[in-house]
């Protein structure tokens, strides 16, 4: 089958930059030499370089694209070593990416009970698990709550000792408070 849309031609036509075999070479090329350079291929210098063969609007696109897939973060990541970085990408997860979100909420769940069960809960890995639940709106923290209780029960473990080290500590009461907020928000009065 032959490719249908390898160059622009209203954009040629125009006199405007355009896409074609030939700049998409060069944006390959240019994204091996940033990122062999250390340089982020999400960052102003990138969409910069990228634009210079495609344009800006072609460039911002790219970038959101490169971005956009490269926003990843893993159950461990939250609970081990939850640092301004890995919230960083929540932050964005929950502003863009509802699916991506869901997974990652069922996934710490799922290594929570691991930690529980192989009594690796820590005071750390708890205050991570209390820092994301903070970032979760009061309906994807019910669904993580829902979810840990469900498996647990399926698993049977006990979730003595998480719920212990969780009632412990202050910031669990203004997570339930969220979560009331949220079920009365929806209650049919």
């Amino acid at each position: 089958m032959k490719p249908t849309a390898i160059y622009d031609v209203k954009a040629r036509d125009a006199g405007k930059q355009y896409t074609c075999p030939a700049n998409i070479e060069t944006l390959s090329e240019d994204c091996y030499l940033m990122e062999s350079l250390g340089v982020s291929l999400v960052d102003s210098d990138a969409e910069i370089r990228l634009a210079a063969s495609v344009g800006v609007g072609e460039a911002k696109q790219i970038v959101a694209h490169i971005y956009d897939n490269n926003v990843t973060v893993s159950a461990t990541d939250v609970l081990n070593n939850f640092s301004k970085k890995t919230e960083k990408k929540v932050k964005h997860m929950l502003d863009s990416k509802p699916e991506p979100l869901v997974e990652l909420t069922t996934n710490i769940g799922e290594a929570l009970l691991s930690f529980v069960h192989d009594n690796r809960l820590t005071d750390q890995v708890v205050n991570n698990l209390l820092r994301f639940c903070h970032l979760l709106s009061g309906d994807m923290l019910t669904f993580l709550l829902q979810d840990i209780k469900e498996k647990s029960a399926n698993q049977n473990i006990s979730i003595e000792s998480l719920m212990k080290l969780l009632t412990a500590r202050e910031d669990w009461v203004s997570l339930m408070v969220k979560i009331q907020k949220t079920h009365d928000a929806v209650s049919f009065k």
